[in-house]
């Protein structure tokens, strides 16, 4: 199914998205966005009768870890909350996606950060962090009460500042 996977993402994502600005969800931790988009994801692909292929940190890939892969290393998903996660591990997670990116050419790598408190988002911020300079394609957009950036890897260089 060409674009299946893309499209379900793109739905499960939007979904997870207005639970968190509904507050009907309350978010603790990347293990709770993890956990939702993986909830949104399989219902959407038992709706649309497609084959449940969504991996939480699956162990066949154990030295990379991606936080979810979807549709068998179709899109690999990295996540982050601001408030948990210091400056070089936001630069860790896209170097991450770098790496699934060289190894799967054909995947699409995503990065998906949740900003509550304006401290990586914020372009007034010291810590700003633009998501060109991450090689990233997406922009920082309100939710709730803070903000979130869902980039695509446009770049498969890694290591960066």
């Amino acid at each position: 199914m060409p674009n299946g996977w893309s499209e379900i993402f793109e739905h499960a994502l939007e979904r997870t998205l207005q639970d968190i600005e509904s507050q009907s969800f309350e978010i603790q931790s990347e293990k709770d966005i993890q956990a939702l988009l993986f909830h949104h994801s399989l219902a959407l692909a038992a709706e649309r009768n497609v084959p449940r292929q969504v991996h939480a940190e699956p162990t066949v890939l154990q030295r990379l870890k991606p936080d979810l892969v979807f549709g068998g290393k179709e899109i690999f998903l990295e996540i982050k909350l601001a408030i948990h996660t210091p400056r070089k591990g936001m630069f860790e997670a896209v170097d991450k996606l770098g790496k699934y990116k060289s190894r799967w050419p054909k995947s699409r790598c995503f990065f998906l950060c949740i900003d509550e408190v304006g401290y990586y988002s914020s372009p007034s911020s010291k810590n700003y962090l633009n998501p060109k300079d991450l090689s990233l394609k997406g922009d920082w957009r309100p939710i709730g009460k803070g903000t979130f950036l869902l980039g695509e890897l446009i770049t498969t260089s890694s290591s960066f500042p």
